[in-house]
Protein backbone atom coordinates (compact mmCIF):
# COMPACT_ATOMS: atom_id res chain seq x y z
CA UNK A 1 0.00 0.00 0.00
CA UNK A 2 0.77 2.89 -0.74
CA UNK A 3 1.05 6.08 1.75
CA UNK A 4 1.64 9.40 2.84
CA UNK A 5 2.82 10.24 5.70
CA UNK A 6 5.72 12.48 7.48
CA UNK A 7 9.27 12.09 7.61
CA UNK A 8 11.14 13.28 10.64
CA UNK A 9 14.47 15.49 9.99
CA UNK A 10 16.19 17.95 11.64
CA UNK A 11 18.21 18.03 14.94
CA UNK A 12 16.76 16.58 18.78
CA UNK A 13 14.20 18.75 20.34
CA UNK A 14 13.86 20.55 16.81
CA UNK A 15 12.15 18.26 14.08
CA UNK A 16 11.27 18.84 10.73
CA UNK A 17 8.95 17.04 8.76
CA UNK A 18 9.25 16.19 4.77
CA UNK A 19 5.48 15.28 3.59
CA UNK A 20 6.38 12.45 1.55
CA UNK A 21 4.67 9.51 -0.28
CA UNK A 22 6.45 6.15 0.39
CA UNK A 23 5.45 2.10 0.15
CA UNK A 24 4.25 1.36 3.79
CA UNK A 25 6.33 -1.96 3.71
CA UNK A 26 9.43 -0.19 3.44
CA UNK A 27 10.75 1.03 6.60
CA UNK A 28 10.19 4.69 8.06
CA UNK A 29 13.67 6.36 6.99
CA UNK A 30 14.14 4.17 3.67
CA UNK A 31 13.62 5.35 0.31
CA UNK A 32 10.20 7.41 -0.67
CA UNK A 33 8.57 7.55 -4.15
CA UNK A 34 8.36 11.45 -4.35
CA UNK A 35 8.04 14.63 -1.54
CA UNK A 36 5.09 16.49 -1.58
CA UNK A 37 5.72 19.05 1.06
CA UNK A 38 7.26 19.98 4.40
CA UNK A 39 5.87 20.41 8.04
CA UNK A 40 7.67 22.76 10.75
CA UNK A 41 5.66 22.64 13.78
CA UNK A 42 8.45 24.96 15.61
CA UNK A 43 6.45 27.36 13.91
CA UNK A 44 3.77 30.28 15.46
CA UNK A 45 2.01 29.18 13.83
CA UNK A 46 3.26 25.92 12.19
CA UNK A 47 4.76 26.33 8.84
CA UNK A 48 3.18 23.97 6.47
CA UNK A 49 4.33 23.97 2.57
CA UNK A 50 1.66 21.24 0.75
CA UNK A 51 1.37 20.74 -3.08
CA UNK A 52 -1.89 20.26 -2.61
CA UNK A 53 -2.32 19.11 -6.59
CA UNK A 54 0.28 15.99 -6.06
CA UNK A 55 -1.49 15.25 -2.91
CA UNK A 56 -4.75 14.76 -4.05
CA UNK A 57 -3.28 12.86 -7.36
CA UNK A 58 -1.81 10.36 -5.09
CA UNK A 59 -5.01 10.34 -3.29
CA UNK A 60 -7.05 9.35 -6.44
CA UNK A 61 -4.54 6.51 -7.00
CA UNK A 62 -4.94 4.97 -3.66
CA UNK A 63 -2.91 6.45 -1.63
CA UNK A 64 -3.41 6.72 2.07
CA UNK A 65 -2.69 9.51 4.12
CA UNK A 66 -1.58 9.41 7.85
CA UNK A 67 -3.82 10.78 10.51
CA UNK A 68 -1.21 13.59 10.99
CA UNK A 69 -1.04 13.93 7.07
CA UNK A 70 -5.31 13.81 6.98
CA UNK A 71 -5.12 17.29 9.60
CA UNK A 72 -2.61 18.80 7.99
CA UNK A 73 -4.33 18.67 4.69
CA UNK A 74 -8.03 19.55 6.09
CA UNK A 75 -5.92 22.66 7.58
CA UNK A 76 -4.37 23.42 4.72
CA UNK A 77 -7.61 23.28 2.72
CA UNK A 78 -9.46 24.48 5.33
CA UNK A 79 -11.54 21.59 5.39
CA UNK A 80 -13.24 19.79 8.03
CA UNK A 81 -11.30 16.23 9.23
CA UNK A 82 -12.78 13.18 7.26
CA UNK A 83 -15.41 11.37 9.43
CA UNK A 84 -13.86 8.30 10.37
CA UNK A 85 -10.41 10.58 11.37
CA UNK A 86 -12.64 13.11 12.87
CA UNK A 87 -14.24 10.38 15.25
CA UNK A 88 -10.76 8.04 15.93
CA UNK A 89 -9.31 11.22 17.32
CA UNK A 90 -12.08 11.91 19.40
CA UNK A 91 -12.18 8.06 20.77
CA UNK A 92 -8.46 8.69 21.20
CA UNK A 93 -8.94 11.79 23.25
CA UNK A 94 -11.74 10.09 25.56
CA UNK A 95 -9.72 6.82 25.95
CA UNK A 96 -6.91 9.22 27.13
CA UNK A 97 -9.18 11.49 29.61
CA UNK A 98 -10.54 8.62 30.91
CA UNK A 99 -6.73 7.18 31.03
CA UNK A 100 -5.16 10.38 32.92
CA UNK A 101 -8.65 10.40 35.67
CA UNK A 102 -7.83 6.58 36.51
CA UNK A 103 -4.21 7.64 36.88
CA UNK A 104 -5.01 10.88 38.91
CA UNK A 105 -7.60 9.00 41.15
CA UNK A 106 -5.36 5.80 41.75
CA UNK A 107 -2.49 8.37 42.64
CA UNK A 108 -4.63 9.95 45.26
CA UNK A 109 -5.69 6.77 46.53
CA UNK A 110 -2.50 5.54 46.90
CA UNK A 111 -1.00 9.32 48.66
CA UNK A 112 -4.21 9.04 51.25
CA UNK A 113 -3.23 4.95 51.62
CA UNK A 114 0.26 6.08 52.67
CA UNK A 115 -0.88 9.52 54.42
CA UNK A 116 -3.40 7.31 56.41
CA UNK A 117 -0.63 4.19 57.37
CA UNK A 118 2.01 6.58 58.34
CA UNK A 119 -0.66 8.30 60.88
CA UNK A 120 -1.45 5.64 62.41
CA UNK A 121 2.03 4.19 62.32
CA UNK A 122 2.53 7.63 64.04
CA UNK A 123 -0.49 7.42 66.70
CA UNK A 124 0.79 3.35 67.01
CA UNK A 125 4.22 4.97 68.79
CA UNK A 126 2.96 7.28 70.45
CA UNK A 127 0.54 5.32 72.12
CA UNK A 128 2.92 2.05 72.85
CA UNK A 129 5.26 4.96 74.24
CA UNK A 130 2.44 6.68 76.28
CA UNK A 131 1.78 3.05 78.00
CA UNK A 132 5.29 1.79 78.35
CA UNK A 133 5.55 5.23 80.57
CA UNK A 134 2.52 4.56 82.46
CA UNK A 135 2.09 3.72 86.06
CA UNK A 136 0.06 2.00 88.23
CA UNK A 137 0.37 3.95 91.26
CA UNK A 138 -2.73 4.17 92.91
CA UNK A 139 -4.27 7.64 93.10
CA UNK A 140 -2.10 8.63 89.92
CA UNK A 141 -3.70 11.54 88.05
CA UNK A 142 -5.39 10.75 84.78
CA UNK A 143 -4.18 12.76 81.68
CA UNK A 144 -5.43 11.09 78.88
CA UNK A 145 -9.59 9.94 79.63
CA UNK A 146 -11.80 10.23 82.51
CA UNK A 147 -14.49 7.79 81.35
CA UNK A 148 -15.94 5.03 78.41
CA UNK A 149 -17.75 7.94 76.32
CA UNK A 150 -13.61 9.37 76.10
CA UNK A 151 -12.26 6.49 74.59
CA UNK A 152 -14.63 6.05 72.57
CA UNK A 153 -14.81 9.68 71.47
CA UNK A 154 -11.17 8.92 70.89
CA UNK A 155 -11.90 6.31 68.76
CA UNK A 156 -14.82 8.50 66.74
CA UNK A 157 -12.49 10.82 66.24
CA UNK A 158 -10.61 9.19 64.38
CA UNK A 159 -12.40 6.96 62.29
CA UNK A 160 -13.77 10.08 61.49
CA UNK A 161 -10.67 11.72 60.22
CA UNK A 162 -9.78 8.32 57.98
CA UNK A 163 -12.77 7.90 56.16
CA UNK A 164 -14.25 9.81 53.45
CA UNK A 165 -18.00 9.41 54.52
CA UNK A 166 -17.35 10.71 57.77
CA UNK A 167 -21.27 10.99 58.24
CA UNK A 168 -21.93 7.71 57.55
CA UNK A 169 -19.63 6.34 60.27
CA UNK A 170 -20.80 5.23 63.67
CA UNK A 171 -19.08 4.69 66.75
CA UNK A 172 -20.78 2.43 69.86
CA UNK A 173 -19.36 2.50 72.79
CA UNK A 174 -20.46 -0.69 75.43
CA UNK A 175 -20.30 -1.13 78.98
CA UNK A 176 -19.62 -4.70 79.31
CA UNK A 177 -20.76 -7.00 82.80
CA UNK A 178 -17.32 -7.64 83.29
CA UNK A 179 -16.71 -4.15 83.07
CA UNK A 180 -14.32 -4.11 79.82
CA UNK A 181 -15.77 -1.33 77.38
CA UNK A 182 -16.47 -2.64 73.90
CA UNK A 183 -16.76 -0.08 70.34
CA UNK A 184 -18.20 -1.23 67.51
CA UNK A 185 -16.64 0.89 64.17
CA UNK A 186 -19.64 0.99 61.55
CA UNK A 187 -18.71 2.92 58.45
CA UNK A 188 -19.63 3.03 54.68
CA UNK A 189 -18.74 -0.16 52.53
CA UNK A 190 -16.72 2.07 50.31
CA UNK A 191 -14.68 3.08 53.55
CA UNK A 192 -14.32 -0.29 54.98
CA UNK A 193 -10.79 -0.55 53.29
CA UNK A 194 -9.55 2.41 54.72
CA UNK A 195 -10.24 1.32 58.40
CA UNK A 196 -8.68 -1.99 57.82
CA UNK A 197 -5.80 -0.39 56.32
CA UNK A 198 -2.78 -2.82 54.57
CA UNK A 199 -2.34 -6.25 56.59
CA UNK A 200 -4.70 -4.58 59.02
CA UNK A 201 -2.58 -1.43 59.92
CA UNK A 202 -5.00 0.97 60.65
CA UNK A 203 -7.10 -1.06 62.30
CA UNK A 204 -4.52 -2.30 64.89
CA UNK A 205 -3.32 1.22 65.50
CA UNK A 206 -7.02 2.34 66.53
CA UNK A 207 -7.08 -0.56 68.89
CA UNK A 208 -3.84 0.48 70.36
CA UNK A 209 -4.42 3.88 70.74
CA UNK A 210 -8.36 2.91 72.21
CA UNK A 211 -6.55 0.39 74.68
CA UNK A 212 -3.49 2.72 75.86
CA UNK A 213 -6.63 5.42 76.69
CA UNK A 214 -8.65 2.59 78.45
CA UNK A 215 -5.81 1.64 80.58
CA UNK A 216 -4.84 4.62 81.95
CA UNK A 217 -8.44 4.67 83.83
CA UNK A 218 -7.99 1.31 84.92
CA UNK A 219 -9.90 -0.66 82.16
CA UNK A 220 -9.84 -2.75 79.44
CA UNK A 221 -11.13 -2.12 75.88
CA UNK A 222 -12.53 -3.96 72.46
CA UNK A 223 -12.49 -2.47 69.37
CA UNK A 224 -14.33 -4.31 66.45
CA UNK A 225 -15.19 -3.55 62.63
CA UNK A 226 -18.61 -4.40 61.97
CA UNK A 227 -18.66 -5.56 58.23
Amino acid sequence: MVVIRLARHGAHKAPFYRIVVADQRKKRDGRIIEQVGTYDPAGDPSVIDLDIAKVDEWIAKGAQPSDRVAKIIASVKNEPLPEKLAKRIADKTEANRIAAEEAAKKAAEEAARKAAEEAAAAAEAEAEEAEAEQTEEAGEEKTMVDSFEDVTQLVRTLVEQIVENPEAATVTGTDQENGELFIEIEVDEGDIGKIIGRQGRIIKAIRTLARAAASQDGFRVEVELAE
